[in-house]
């Protein structure tokens, strides 16, 4: 029975405090585009080119009076690529958008996102980290490449399912296991035991991390769920949730780059880092409490979703961050008693 005041499962509500929330978020976002001289572009809530970037079952599919296929939005990359060149036919290269995206079979998902025509992947980055430092969130960037994973199946033979869902107990050549431990760019010093082909990528990933200049976790081997993107790309991370995803692409023979942040991860991590340092602020029993504890609370969470990111299904490296973090404790815990 549905009820007068239901909404459907995975549709979005937003009343007091969260409200508030989603539009500083959104205008703090709004000053950052414009100061680097983004134009605004809000695209059509319906599609006929969904399928470009989706999966069928992913998207809200209907016909229009002709009965040709269209959908609701479920990604805003290529319309807005396409509008800008086709329909626009614009002279501006740099657009930002704040609007939601539709799933099937009712998901609604608010996304502030950005596009540059001809533009650079790091230049794109540093925009997306510039308006979550202005949020004051420090989350941890994994970086791919998209050929990566293609090139290692063609190489070993291996599907495309065998490296997304981590099939270890195929990976026989030794280039493919040393490729599993790299995490940063240091570990990508020699690239002497990696096929030229490997090499290549792992170059340009290796490039655009150090350009960026930022504590960026690498990921050769993460397959994207997005069929657009056609070189290195990146997520943004808190525990579970994508706070942000964004790389390269090509639309039109025209090759672009673009990022999205999802707005409801983002409120939900500003509300649960709240709670954190109000529960401590309303139990502490002491004179007075401390606020730097308080966005310790908050850190914290971070780290640890950093350290399971780092450790992945990778049992040695788990083991080697225990004694490391052992040795930590015990010398921290020696000063503190010589104190």
């Amino acid at each position: 029975m549905i009820f007068a005041h239901d909404i459907p499962d995975g549709a979005k509500l937003y009343v007091g405090k969260k409200a508030k929330i989603k539009r500083e978020i959104e205008q703090i976002a709004s000053e950052v585009f414009e100061n680097e001289e983004y134009e605004e572009i809000v695209s059509p809530f319906f599609s006929y080119h969904q399928l470009e970037a989706l999966s069928e079952k992913e998207l809200i599919r209907f016909t229009d009076k002709e009965n040709r296929s269209l959908a609701l939005r479920g990604d805003s990359s290529i319309d807005i690529i396409r509008i800008v060149l086709k329909r626009l036919k614009s002279e501006a290269k740099k657009w930002f958008y704040i609007q939601p995206v539709f799933r099937a079979p009712s998901t609604e998902m608010y996304q502030i996102g950005a596009e540059w025509l001809e533009g650079n992947i790091e230049d794109v980055v540093k925009t997306n980290l510039n308006i979550l430092k202005r949020l004051n969130k420090n989350y941890p960037l994994i970086m791919s490449h998209i050929q990566i994973p293609k090139k290692v199946c063609e190489l070993s033979g291996l599907d495309i399912e065998d490296i997304k869902k981590m099939r270890i107990y195929k990976f026989k050549e030794e280039w493919l296991k040393r490729l599993l431990n790299v995490t940063n760019v240091k570990d990508l010093d020699d690239l002497s035991m990696y096929p030229k082909e490997i090499a290549t990528y792992l170059e340009e990933l290796k490039s655009v991390a150090k350009r960026v200049n930022y504590d960026i976790i690498l990921s050769p081997l993460y397959v994207a769920n997005l069929r657009y993107y056609t070189g290195v790309f990146y997520r943004i991370i808190n525990k579970n949730d994508v706070i942000a995803k964004g790389g390269e692409y090509k639309v039109e023979n025209t090759r672009s780059v673009g990022f999205s942040i999802y707005t409801d991860n983002l409120i939900i991590a500003f509300i649960l880092g709240v709670i954190v340092s109000l529960v401590y602020k309303k139990t502490h029993k002491g004179l007075s409490y401390s606020q730097s504890f308080m966005v310790t609370n908050i850190f914290v969470a971070v780290i640890v979703s950093m350290v399971i990111m780092i450790i992945g299904n990778n049992v040695a490296r788990a083991f080697a961050l225990v004694g490391a973090l052992s040795i930590i404790t015990t010398v921290v815990e020696d000063i503190l008693l010589e104190n």
